[in-house]
């Protein structure tokens, strides 16, 4: 299910949205930190983008067969309905 667009964005004025949050993990998975990398130049549009990395869950990263720390970026896109 895509995220919720805020009520709010400015995307319902037709205008674009595509924050990229970037999370740091643990090696057991867990979310270090969270920062906007790349602003969708919506602030509304930037703060749901954080929620919504917030909630996501991901298996622990491996390199060699041994859990790692890793950086991610991961565009979102919001969407009007």
């Amino acid at each position: 299910m895509p995220p919720r667009q805020p009520s709010t964005s400015p995307r319902s004025r037709s205008a674009p949205g595509s924050p990229s949050p970037v999370r740091c993990r643990s090696p057991n998975g867990q979310i270090v930190q969270s920062r906007i990398g790349q602003s969708s130049g919506y602030p509304a549009l930037d703060e749901a983008a954080l929620r919504v990395v917030e909630i996501m869950r991901f298996k622990p990263a491996l390199n060699r067969d041994r859990a790692v720390r890793v950086i991610v970026n991961l565009p979102i896109q919001f969407e009007a309905r």
